[in-house]
């Protein structure tokens, strides 16, 4: 499978919305996905979204230190961790330096351009051929397509 790299641009008020949005979507298409937050206060905070996020489904997740943390497909982190068994990668505000080949899929999420800066250069430097695609979030709540 080739690798897909995605940054994602949008305003931090809506960043949560979206970022559960993404995770409930690939959660349902049976992806295992690895959720690199700021701090722990931050994956705190998307854990307590998770719980609340939609009232018809469950998204099973965990923080990466809680105890049964190994059994969920969604694992919430703050911490460079050892990447295993995830095909997806998903980078909220987070940009440090993991190896991006562990993972089928890399989503990076920012909330200004100093930041889609940081992470389009952390992503050469694990593939400096690989395409990346790059959407911003617009006023009529779809995403733009853009060129980097």
């Amino acid at each position: 499978m080739k690798q897909v790299i995605t940054i994602y641009t949008i305003e931090q008020a809506q960043l949560y919305k979206y970022v559960c949005l993404l995770l409930s979507k690939l959660y349902l298409q049976k992806y295992r996905m690895l959720v690199l937050m700021q701090d722990k206060t931050k994956a705190q905070e998307l854990d307590n979204l998770l719980w609340t996020f939609s009232q018809q489904s469950f998204i099973p997740h965990a923080l990466v230190d809680d105890d049964f943390q190994g059994q969920h497909p969604i694992v919430i982190t703050w911490i460079n961790t050892l990447a295993t068994n995830f095909d997806t990668l998903v980078m909220v505000e987070n940009f440090i330096a993991l190896d991006f080949n562990e993972f089928d899929r890399v989503m990076l999420f920012c909330t200004h351009n100093s930041q889609v800066n940081e992470a389009q250069k952390l992503v050469k430097q694990f593939n400096k051929e690989i395409k990346i695609n790059y959407y911003t979030y617009n006023q009529k709540g779809t995403w733009d397509h853009q060129n980097l």
